[in-house]
Formats: structure tokens, sequence, C-alpha cells
């Protein structure tokens, strides 16, 4: 068996494409294979079985045609197992690292980035701890190592990280960049393995409160469904002019609407949403939530951040906004999109990840983002399980000299926009200077 999985194309370091997708049963199956661990391994509902026991149990599936009609069915995987445990007082089931958080079942996050370097680490460390299993990510045109730290993820752990260059880089005057991302995601083996899906952005961290620790917990919290609009709540500046080594959670902790004032003058305040649902759920796939016209007519429920239920106003329609107040008992987006006046103008340098031209009114869209709102620390703070895989990122030598360096290239990217004509015009507008 060597360095070589069932399936004799892969090497080492790389996750076999086929045993992503063995059955819609037994989806949760993953083959790796690492340079530690040169014999191949699987993963069944967030169990480590080996290569020797899984070998004649998965056999024939890659000598199958049709991988999802392959034999051997979950049951009887199971069951095989079992039997073999018994036989064998040797056999030993080994936790994974990264346990499956929606009632064992996997969850894939889909993003679309552009340099976004110095924040990689602390918001996957983020999503991984809140149970999270698997990330699909779509780059194009980093010059701050974004794509160098994905694909050092990626040989790190290619189980949960898959980075590819965005499609439409190919065809630059067709299509928006996260529209063809998304449909060009469903071609790939584990996005159609996956039961949850959830796409969002880089500036966006999924916050979960009143004690809710992972995903698992939001449910048991909030009851069983189907899909979760998560009110996207948008922070301002805090005040900050430069950039910093520091965690972006920490550092903003001010939001850009005051709500409280909303809720108090009974006034309704509406924002957009990002969407966590099973991948069972049909309708076009879209950035902030699937676009679903008979969703209230398939039995499926759909809540808020509040356990609330969304009605068929919203959920057969394709808006992308709900009330802010009343629906984030549970969780909300925290949204970090202007950060420091220096991290702003590198974004409006760059444009955004969805399109270059939307930041072309950079004053306004900086007044707007940068209006005084309410203080929350819900979320400012890193879990001690996300602060440890964070650690453990950096603890491998390549990853963290990928992400010290990207603060030193935006620095000189910095200083390339402030000699420029437009970006010392912009900087004057937003105050950068006073």
């Amino acid at each position: 068996m060597g360095n070589r999985c069932l399936n004799k194309f892969v090497t080492r370091n790389h996750a076999c494409a086929l045993c992503t997708q063995f059955s819609v049963a037994l989806r949760p199956a993953f083959c790796r294979v690492t340079a530690q661990r040169p014999n191949f391994s699987i993963y069944y509902r967030g169990f480590q079985i080996s290569a020797i026991i899984a070998r004649p149990l998965l056999q024939n599936r890659h000598d199958a045609k049709d991988i999802r009609t392959a034999q051997c069915p979950a049951l009887s995987f199971v069951r095989q197992v079992t039997q073999i445990n018994r036989q064998n007082p040797t056999f030993r089931l080994t936790p994974r690292i990264f346990h499956m958080s929606i009632n064992g079942e996997k969850t894939l996050m889909i993003s679309v980035m552009r340099n976004e370097g110095p924040y990689v680490l602390e918001w996957l460390a983020h999503h991984f701890a809140l149970g999270i299993d698997d990330l699909l990510i779509f780059s194009n045109d980093c010059s701050d190592n974004t794509d160098r730290i994905l694909d050092r993820l990626e040989v790190m752990m290619p189980h949960k990280v898959k980075h590819q260059p965005n499609p439409k880089v190919m065809f630059p005057d067709r299509g928006k960049w996260h529209i063809m991302a998304l449909r060009y995601a469903g071609q790939f083996g584990r996005c159609q393995a996956a039961d949850w899906l959830y796409v969002t952005d880089a500036d966006e961290f999924l916050n979960l409160k009143r004690g809710v620790s992972d995903l698992d917990g939001f449910f048991e919290a909030t009851g069983p469904a189907d899909a979760v609009s998560f009110t996207s709540i948008a922070f301002n500046s805090n005040g900050h002019t430069k950039m910093s080594p520091d965690l972006v959670t920490r550092r903003f902790t001010q939001t850009a609407t005051d709500l409280a004032a909303a809720k108090k003058e009974n006034r309704t305040v509406l924002t957009a949403v990002k969407t966590l649902y099973r991948n069972t759920i049909q309708g076009p796939r879209r950035p902030h939530r699937p676009v679903t016209p008979d969703f209230s007519t398939t039995g499926m429920t759909w809540i808020d951040g509040a356990g609330g239920r969304l009605p068929a106003g919203f959920t057969d329609s394709g808006s992308k906004g709900i009330a802010s107040n009343g629906t984030r008992t549970y969780a909300q987006v925290n949204h970090y999109s202007i950060k420091s006046k220096e991290e702003f103008l590198l974004k409006v340098d760059r444009g955004d990840a969805v399109n270059a031209e939307r930041l072309g009114q950079s004053k306004r869209y900086w007044d707007t983002a940068n209006r005084i709102g309410n203080t929350d620390k819900t979320g400012s703070k890193l879990s001690p399980k996300a602060r440890g895989l964070l650690d453990e990122f950096l603890a491998d030598s390549q990853l963290r000299e990928l992400h010290e360096e990207s603060y030193s290239l935006r620095e000189t990217m910095l200083q390339d926009v402030l000699s420029s004509k437009r970006g010392e015009a912009v900087a004057q507008q937003i105050g950068y200077f006073d």
C-alpha cells in the first residue's frame, strides 16, 4: 500500500477525490494520506479507521463505475467493522481532532477571497472551532500571500481545506466573482458530499452567543431546522487608523448602527444575512442564501439566529435582509467590512472580492460603514479551541513565515497606494492625515 490510497493515483499529502463521495449514505468518509502517516485512513462519523481494516470493506468502491451506487452501504460497513472489531482485540477507533458538529453531519464552508492574508488563520481557526468541517475557497489576483497561505493549509490538511483559483479569472468579462465560484463549487465531490453548506466572506465571523460554543449547541438551543439565516451586523473602525497584527475580533467591538435606539423606538432596521442550509435544499446558490421559490411547501424549516421561524415572504423570495433586532439571540454574523483606515485604503485599492467598482464611491462607503452604533463584545474573544487551532497553525514554520510576511507585503502596498494621486485623495477624504 505504501504511500498510496486504494485509488492508486493518489500520492501522499493529497486527499482522494473519490473517497469524499463514496455514497449518499457514507458522506462523511474521507481518505487521507500524509507524509507522517503513509498508510491511508478513512473517516466515518468522526472516527478514523485504519487502512488494514478499511481495505476489504472499500475494495469494490474504486472498481465501481458509479461511486455513488457502489456496494457496501453504510449499514453494511458498520456491521463489518463491528464484526472485525470483535474478532480483532487490537483494533482501535481513534477520535478525529475535528468532530462533525451538526449531529455528526458534514458542513462545508465556501468563500471567495482576494488579499486577506493577515486574517485567514484567525478566521479559519474560529470557524473550525464552531464545527465547520471543510473549506472550499476560491481566490484571485492575490499579492499579499493569501493564495500561498491557503495552499500551505491545503498541504497541511487536505481533508479539510481545498483552495482553487476563482474560475472567473479565465472569463473576466463574464458573470460575477461569487456567482461563478458558487456554480463551480457544485462540481466538487466535497461539495456534493456535504450535508450542510455555508457561504461567507473573510471579513465575516459567525458569532455564537448565550453560552453556545458550536453549531450542535446552536441547534440544541433553537431546535432543529433545515436552514438558518444569520443577521449580519456591521462593525465600524473603532477609531483605528493603523493596521495591526492583533486579532480582528479583538480590535473591533463597535457596531455601525445604533440598534439599541432602534429597538427602543420600535423601529425596524433591515440588514443582510448569511445562510447555513442543508445541501438538499433546491434552488440557485447565492452569496447570502439559496433562492427557493417553493420553500414553504417543502415541509422544511428556515429559522433566524434566535430560532424564530422565517415567513414565506422571506423563504420563498430572493430577499437578502431581515430585521436586526429580535433575530440574534443565539447567533449573528460580525461583519468587519472596513477595519482601520489603512486597511480600508487597501480594500479600496484592490476592489472587493465581488466587484472592483463597488468601492468607487469611497467616501460615502466609509461614512456609512463608520457610523457610531453600540458596543458589542460578544464575539471579541477567540474560544480556547479556536486559540489552540491558531497556535497549531502558527507552529508550522512555513505557514507562520507566510502569515508574517503578509503584513510586510501589505505595508509596501499601502505606501504604493498613498504615493498615488487616487490613493492620496481617498486618504484625505476619510481623514487619514488628520
